[in-house]
């Protein structure tokens, strides 16, 4: 069995105001999670992940505070992935569905993310909250990542990931975390 893992990012979109701040506080988490040879889904820190090449890949967003949901949630209005360190050939560890190197970089993805309405829990971030896969682009009827499986010497990968809420009062908020990867990495 092939094995997974998650960059689980878990985040706020509204929360209580500090005591003389304006305006709300807000962040975001992170943690990885992985699943090896179709495991149990286990968390492993914040540490520089080592990921096996042919491994599926998710980013997951945990909304653990969201906004008044009688007016609809919040909405990820863009996500963006950029890879600072790499390959000079393979400036991202990703491939397409058919196989070919995703060089694309930063990768973006935008549009409107669909929450699950459903509290769910992160392992890696060891909260609950309403859950979002973020699918690659281009779109593919997949809701993961493939990581290169040609990959034969490790490759550091150092990315920013970011993304963008559109918050039901209008305004809109970013949030960014800089993990670490390692493909073909011991682990």
């Amino acid at each position: 069995m092939t094995d997974k893992y998650s960059l689980d990012l878990a985040f706020s979109s509204t929360t209580l105001q500090g005591f003389d701040a304006d305006p709300s506080i807000l962040a975001v988490g992170y943690g990885w999670t992985k699943s090896v040879s179709g495991g149990d889904w286990k968390e492993d820190g914040q540490k520089t992940q080592a990921v096996q090449p042919g491994a599926i890949f998710y980013f997951t967003l945990y909304d653990c505070q969201p906004a008044a949901y009688s007016d609809g949630p919040p909405s990820v209005t863009s996500f963006e992935i950029n890879f600072k360190t790499g390959s000079g050939n393979l400036p991202t560890p990703f491939v397409d569905q058919m196989g070919n190197p995703i060089i694309e970089n930063p990768i973006r993805v935008t549009g409107a993310f669909p929450f699950n309405t459903e509290f769910q829990g992160s392992t890696g971030c060891n909260v609950k909250g309403f859950p979002c896969l973020v699918p690659p682009l281009p779109p593919t009827s997949n809701d993961f990542y493939t990581v290169n499986p040609n990959i034969e010497d490790p490759i550091e990968y150092e990315c920013q990931v970011k993304f963008t809420v559109q918050l039901t009062d209008g305004t809109s908020k970013t949030f960014k975390v800089d993990p670490r990867m390692i493909v073909g990495g011991p682990g």
